[in-house]
């Protein structure tokens, strides 16, 4: 199974027992480094180390291209610009999209499997 974390949570332990495999984006990165104050670095090196330790992370930088199709997507449904990233980044590389926005789960389903957190 893989996971793409629009909120990054606590899933490194089913991650290490080799459940989970992380995808993430460099905006997602960006939006941690906004709400935490941290860089880009201490952002990987204090969330994303374990993961990328046991091989189960992919860091994804996002390209026009990816903002181009996402723009898009927020057209078509109705998404914040950010949001159908989100989407399209897990659509693009076959995950789950975990995330506890519920206009995006409602507007995501049906095209991508969606779960919250508490659904894992």
């Amino acid at each position: 199974m893989c996971l793409f974390l629009s909120e990054l949570g606590k899933v490194l332990e089913e991650i290490i027992r080799c459940t989970y495999y992380l995808v993430i984006s460099d905006l997602t990165i960006h939006e941690l480094s906004r709400k935490t104050r941290l860089s880009r670095g201490e952002i990987i090196d204090t969330y994303l180390r374990e993961f990328l330790l046991v091989e189960k992370l992919t860091i994804v930088e996002v390209t026009s291209e990816d903002w181009n199709q996402a723009k898009i997507l927020s057209r078509e449904l109705k998404l914040h610009l950010k949001d159908a990233l989100h989407f399209f980044i897990a659509e693009k590389s076959g995950c789950t999209l975990v995330t506890e926005d519920v206009e995006l789960k409602s507007k995501a389903k049906g095209r991508i499997v969606v779960k919250s957190l508490g659904e894992l």
